[in-house]
């Protein structure tokens, strides 16, 4: 199954998450994490490039990816497009 979404939170991260985010090109890979203890949503889903936490799955869109991940199974998401600079578009593959 793939999930073709944007990024969101970017600009609420700490200024070197936001510069590690600027930095990226289409192709950067993305590391996937779930965080259940997420005060706002508990099916949260983070979103990391090397240790820089630059956002968030859409809520939306975070179900499948959360279980995928809280199942025990990895996932990345693929930098495709960029709407601006600090909303890219990802293409998860589950």
């Amino acid at each position: 199954m793939k999930i073709t979404c944007p990024l969101v939170g970017a600009s609420f991260r700490e200024s070197e998450d936001r510069d590690a985010l600027r930095a990226a090109s289409i192709g950067t890979i993305c590391d996937l994490q779930a965080d259940p203890e997420n005060e706002y949503d508990n099916t949260a889903v983070a979103v990391y490039i090397d240790s820089h936490h630059i956002g968030f799955i859409p809520k939306d869109m975070n179900g499948p990816i959360f279980a995928h991940l809280s199942a025990g199974s990895e996932a990345t998401a693929t930098i495709i497009s960029f709407e601006k600079p600090l909303r890219p578009i990802l293409e998860i593959e589950l």
